[in-house]
């Protein structure tokens, strides 16, 4: 872990060296800020490109945090609403005898059972992990068939398609050619969901983001940056469940 100090503040940062030719900073949803460099380049050149950015990063780190405070996690009751392929649909609540809790989507409404004996608390867990495992469910079937889809057009065929929990990542793509996709994407409207399945597909052919990857990937969709900025706008979102 590296440190600057910036206008009185000290600012965290993790480095990471690969054959790449410049350096790049990101600053995650989490508000972690990842320095990526080429292998040659010494920690001090590093530093100075990064005090460079330092008024960017920390205006960053401030966006980052300000966007965290407006989105609360949804409480998970009766009457609510859940996301899905960008569509705002109904939570029914039903308190019953059962053990933990079921849910059933009819196309309009999510509808949810809950052990009624169990405290606030309790009950917002098991409505939460009964939620999270259908969309999971739901993610996978989306993302194989979409991945078909895009694979057919680019001729660019993925050994495995996992679904993921990523705090910072919306997918990725092993050197062994196996593609992660977050689940939480589900929530998003489906040409975003596209968009990343397109970028994972092309990385199966450039393993990095250079110029000819990009220019890959706007062959591929001509919108790219236009959905990307939708996630990178909206992901936030994404995580209020």
């Amino acid at each position: 872990m590296y440190k600057f100090k910036y206008d009185g503040e000290e600012i965290e940062y993790t480095l990471t060296k690969s054959k790449r030719k410049t350096v790049g900073i990101k600053i995650t949803n989490e508000g972690e800020v990842k320095v990526s460099a080429p292998l040659r380049a010494s920690d001090k050149a590093i530093e100075e490109i990064v005090m460079k950015k330092a008024k960017w990063i920390v205006e960053k780190l401030k966006l980052v945090k300000e966007n965290h405070n407006e989105v609360k996690k949804k409480e998970l009751i009766d009457g609510a609403t859940i996301s899905l392929l960008g569509k705002e649909y109904g939570l029914r609540v039903e308190e019953v005898l059962i053990r933990g809790a079921s849910v059933k989507f009819d196309g309009t409404v999510f509808n949810l059972r809950v052990n009624k004996d169990l405290n606030n608390e309790g009950k917002q867990q098991f409505i939460k992990e009964v939620l999270i495992l259908w969309m999971r469910k739901k993610a996978k079937e989306i993302f194989q068939e979409r991945v078909k889809h895009y694979a057919n057009d680019l001729k660019l065929y993925p050994k495995g398609i996992t679904i993921k929990d990523q705090k910072t990542l919306w997918g990725s793509c092993s050197s062994k050619d196996n593609i992660n996709f977050n689940w939480r994407l589900i929530m998003a409207p489906i040409e975003i969901l596209d968009y990343v399945v397109v970028h994972e597909l092309c990385h199966l052919k450039h393993r990095n983001h250079s110029k000819e990857y990009w220019d890959y990937v706007e062959a591929a969709m001509p919108d790219y940056a236009k959905r990307r900025k939708w996630l990178k706008d909206n992901g936030r979102v994404l995580t209020s469940v």
